[in-house]
């Protein structure tokens, strides 16, 4: 394990059922190599391609498993769930073309001149190559988009039809270079000229999207897409209509097949190959203009196009923009900042080199942690604001009010400030509740503050965290709706009162820790009871997890679900009889209620901005501190005779 308690390997790359298909298609993979390479044979240019496809395929498949098990992929500057999901439906396409092609060229009805062995050989190569779409096709399936989950974009209708459009345009050009007979005519000129740019097109796009550069594009690239697509239909159609006129009206060609015309070096033969083909194409652009409507892309500027798919095959990506664009900055480097970060970066929603976090001290844990997975650090909050379109706030509350007075000149239209710090209100953020507070209000500098406030949990950092946010006075819905969904790939999220959010952090906010204490607790007894330390803490967390996916998956009450685990006279019920007599579940209630009561005197030291001359010394603001008339005593801060912070009475100074 490293430092901060992640595995370095992903057991999850091999023991998931995604793990499973892709060992299918690397041992599958590697006996169709070996069997060509024995004795089947691959010789001549449609042996050759088919030789290409198996080991690119095994080649790149090794690399995403290798990859994915030493979580190296974190590192690489491209969204990581969009390269495989788009990886998986090419070779999956490719497997199918060279199951179809080897067995033509190869397969025959009698033995070939080497011998029946051979002929077993390529009998064996062809089934174990179409039993290996199955895998490919699978991986499709289980990285698909799916009801309520945030996805790439490639892993959309639309995205895994952009795939299926470039494989049958690459078809296409193959039968045009095989004596089509276009260049006679400038019209069959004119329908290469269409496959051409809807080719290029459509290869840009996936290339942008699997690599994350859609923000280097001058102007919005949803609509782009949508656009390019409603375009593509149209020039397919023209096509669809011109090449079977100069290709097999009696004017311009042959009505029918030609009886000298060589198997494999036929002209018509090549002609009816783009002519299916383009029909396809052009129901395969019609169909992803169908979806392309379906999709808005998150607002706001991160790695790779996300959407979030839900409701009956609807995908859903935010209002404008593509959280590809997205940039997200943690203003402190806590452990909040590295459960989130590494949350996004391990969703793929967010590229590490489009995550900026900035802290005072760079010798934390933390900060260490967020270098190594990537993530840019810096010691100047002006510097991640810069950086940044989506801002979190995740400092201690006390600290709030000096970030605001330093970020507050440079926050812009584009910002959504979103402030994750226990008791911090949205209203004590925008706008001044005092008159001698409004110093540190954002409204002093910019006049409708996009500000939002949520609550979440370490678990973000494995994709099940709980969030909940509330919006602010000036920001918008959509802005609710990127949040929603950038949270959303890291766990469940929903939207509440903000008046709500001060008993989430005593439920769900403080709750892991409650957990984990918990699981503790059960290991010791455990132990007690004669079981390895090791083992008692996995059964103790795997019961938990176990009975917490037990009650999401059910309609039913905890108490009843409880029951079924209580046989008369049994075990648990004596159990249970003993946790109710030390007032378990009382003992439950109170903590929750003694964290939002905790947060809630939070609130109110924040709004009264008291704060202990220990802290100051940790905020980014020290340089407070040198201006005239600001003095530090035994209690706290006075600038021009008011006290900031821990005293009562302004006026009076403590000896």
């Amino acid at each position: 394990m490293d430092s901060h308690g992640g595995h370095y390997l992903n057991k999850e790359a091999v023991l998931s059922p995604l793990g499973a298909a892709r060992m299918c298609q690397l041992l599958l993979g590697c006996t169709i190599m070996a069997l060509v390479s024995h004795s089947a044979g691959y010789s001549a240019s449609y042996g050759h391609f088919c030789m290409f496809v198996w080991c690119f395929c095994f080649a790149v498949t090794l690399i995403v498993f290798t990859l994915d098990i030493t979580r190296l992929h974190t590192c690489m500057p491209i969204s990581w769930d969009n390269f495989t999901v788009a990886f998986a439906m090419l070779a999956t396409l490719m497997y199918i073309t060279a199951s179809v092609v080897y067995p033509v060229y190869f397969l025959q009805t009698e033995c070939p001149d080497e011998g029946c062995e051979v002929q077993m050989y390529r009998i064996a190569v062809t089934v174990c190559s179409s039993v290996c779409c199955f895998p490919y096709g699978i991986e499709v399936f289980l990285t698909r988009a799916k009801p309520g989950a945030v996805v790439g974009y490639m892993a959309t209708v639309s995205g895994l039809l952009k795939v299926v459009q470039a494989f049958v345009a690459c078809i296409i050009f193959g039968a045009l270079a095989n004596d089509s007979e276009y260049t006679l005519y400038i019209a069959p000129q004119y329908c290469v000229v269409v496959y051409s740019l809807c080719f290029s097109i459509t290869v840009i796009v996936v290339i942008l999207t699997v690599s994350g550069r859609t923000s280097a594009l001058r102007f919005p690239f949803d609509r782009f897409v949508v656009v390019y697509t409603f375009f593509a239909v149209i020039l397919y159609l023209s096509t669809a209509l011109i090449w079977p006129i100069f290709s097999f009206d009696k004017k311009y060609g042959n009505t029918t097949r030609p009886e000298d015309c060589p198997r494999g070096r036929c002209p018509w033969d090549s002609k009816l190959v783009v002519a299916v083909f383009t029909n396809v194409n052009m129901i395969l652009y019609f169909v992803d203009l169908v979806y392309s409507q379906r999709i808005r892309f998150v607002s706001s500027s991160a790695v790779s196009p996300q959407v979030a798919y839900s409701g009956l095959q609807r995908e859903l990506a935010g209002p404008r923009r593509k959280c590809s664009r997205m940039s997200v900055g943690f203003i402190g480097a806590g452990q909040v900042a590295y459960a989130l970060a590494r949350g996004f970066i391990a969703a793929g929603v967010i590229a590490t080199h489009r995550i900026t976090a900035s802290s005072p001290g760079t010798d934390r844990p933390t900060v260490q942690g967020l270098r190594k997975i990537g993530v840019n650090f810096t010691t100047s909050n002006k510097e991640t604001v810069s950086k940044s379109d989506v801002l979190f706030l995740t400092v201690k509350p006390h600290i709030i009010p000096f970030v605001l007075d330093e970020i507050g000149p440079d926050i812009e239209d584009r910002h959504l400030i979103v402030s994750c710090a226990a008791g911090v209100t949205i209203s004590s953020i925008e706008k001044a509740s005092h008159s001698h507070l409004s110093s540190h209000k954002l409204q002093q500098y910019h006049t409708d503050p996009k500000v939002m406030r949520c609550m979440t949990n370490t678990p973000v950092v494995v994709r099940e965290g709980a969030t909940v946010y509330a919006t602010g006075t000036y920001a918008a819905v959509e802005d609710g709706k990127l949040l929603e969904q950038l949270m959303a790939s890291v766990g469940y999220c929903t939207e509440v009162e903000e008046d709500l959010i001060d008993a989430v952090t005593g439920l769900s906010g403080s709750g892991p820790a409650y957990a984990f204490t918990a699981i503790d607790a059960l290991a010791d007894g455990g132990v007690k009871m004669g079981l390895p330390r090791r083992l008692a803490i996995r059964l103790g967390a795997q019961a938990l997890l176990g009975a917490a996916k037990m009650l999401l998956d059910s309609d039913q009450h905890p108490g009843q679900l409880k029951d079924n685990v209580c046989s008369p006279g049994g075990a648990t019920i004596h159990a249970l009889h003993v946790m109710e007599s030390g007032g378990f579940r009382s003992l439950l209630i109170n903590a929750v209620e003694a964290s939002c009561v905790r947060t809630r005197e939070l609130q109110f030291l924040a709004d009264q901005e008291k704060i202990s001359p220990a802290a100051i010394k940790k905020t980014t603001l020290d340089k407070v501190l040198q201006q005239p008339g600001v003095t530090v005593d035994g209690v706290g801060v006075r600038s021009h005779g008011i006290s900031m912070f821990n005293s009562s009475n302004p006026r009076t100074k403590k000896k």
